[in-house]
């Protein structure tokens, strides 16, 4: 496989899993900066689309065993849900908690599946974008300072 190609598909992998994984990791194998966007971008959707289809059916089957609420009311993460919403947990998410995780979430939280990939969306291209942005910048830097 060309080494192009491996290293795609490392960073695509690794936002999988975490954008502040596979970011970096894009510059660290000198891949441009809107490349490592792109892929990044693409992999931490398809990420939030997967939680959603396993972690609808996941949820469901909890909800049938425990037959009460997964997250509590008590919790904090209960508190930030009534007063963000959707549009708060997928804005903040993929930069705290990682998309995968914060869509976990609000399925458990039973969001509108629509609205939560929608928002999560979002916040990923937004926070691919701003982060990518900084460390682009920060490398035109030292290369320019050195």
């Amino acid at each position: 496989m060309n080494i192009f190609f491996t290293n795609l598909l490392a960073v695509f992998l690794l936002s999988l899993i975490e954008l502040w994984l596979a970011i970096p990791m894009g510059f660290v194998l000198k891949m441009n900066p809107f490349l490592i966007a792109g892929i990044v971008i693409l992999g931490s959707i398809w990420s939030v689309l997967l939680v959603v289809v396993i972690g609808d059916k996941a949820v469901s089957l909890l909800m049938k065993l425990r037959g009460e609420k997964i997250i509590k009311t008590s919790s904090r993460t209960y508190q930030f849900w009534t007063k963000y919403g959707i549009p708060g947990l997928g804005l903040i998410s993929p930069l705290v908690l990682g998309a995968p995780l914060g869509t976990a979430i609000g399925v458990a939280l039973g969001s509108d599946i629509g609205k939560l990939v929608c928002w999560m969306s979002i916040g990923i291209i937004l926070w691919t974008i701003a982060i990518t942005a900084a460390l682009w910048l920060g490398v035109i830097g030292i290369n320019t300072f050195l």
